[in-house]
């Protein structure tokens, strides 16, 4: 639900048409935005599966660390553009 804003934005941006893919609208490409959606629908039921089944000591400590990558990639880009 967060990102429905920021479609509903995307959509009515206005793009080259010389430059846009086919099946845009605005500057979301249809396909795409099709594709995100099923694959989300068909593996969210397996990864709230998989967390469940999970001891959350571990669990919190994956999150931990994939957190601190995230942090990490975003400092490189902003220092090491």
């Amino acid at each position: 639900m967060i990102a429905v804003p920021s479609v509903v934005g995307f959509l009515f941006l206005q793009i080259d048409p010389a430059q846009r893919p086919p099946f845009t609208l605005g500057a979301v490409n249809l396909v795409a935005f099709g594709i995100v959606i099923a694959m989300t629908m068909m593996t969210a039921p397996l990864g709230v599966k998989i967390a469940h089944n999970m001891n959350p000591k571990p669990l919190k400590r994956v999150f931990a660390l994939f957190l601190i990558l995230v942090a990490l990639n975003m400092l490189r880009k902003v220092f090491l553009v």
